[in-house]
């Protein structure tokens, strides 16, 4: 019971901690894109800026969907990105 109770505090911690990576890489997405929109030239900075942007969403996506005990395991054991 005890092993039970352990593992069912560190996966909500897990999740909690998952939930403010993916709102945070979301909010990076954000800003970024606010600074493409106000740009006054597009050029090779504004197209990275963009470009990170649409991993930044993509890694929030990914991670939003997976559950944490699986996101760690990819992660630590099998290196797989999600960009």
């Amino acid at each position: 019971q005890l092993l039970s109770q352990a593992q069912s505090e560190l996966s909500e911690q897990a999740g909690a901690t998952q939930q403010r990576v993916a709102e945070g890489l979301h909010a990076l997405a954000d800003e970024l894109t606010g600074m493409t929109k106000n740009s006054e030239q597009d050029g090779p900075a504004t197209d990275l800026a963009r470009q990170a942007a649409d991993r930044a969403r993509a890694a929030a996506g990914w991670l939003g969907d997976r559950d944490p005990g699986s996101s760690s395991y990819l992660c630590r054991n099998l290196q797989v990105r999600p960009w």
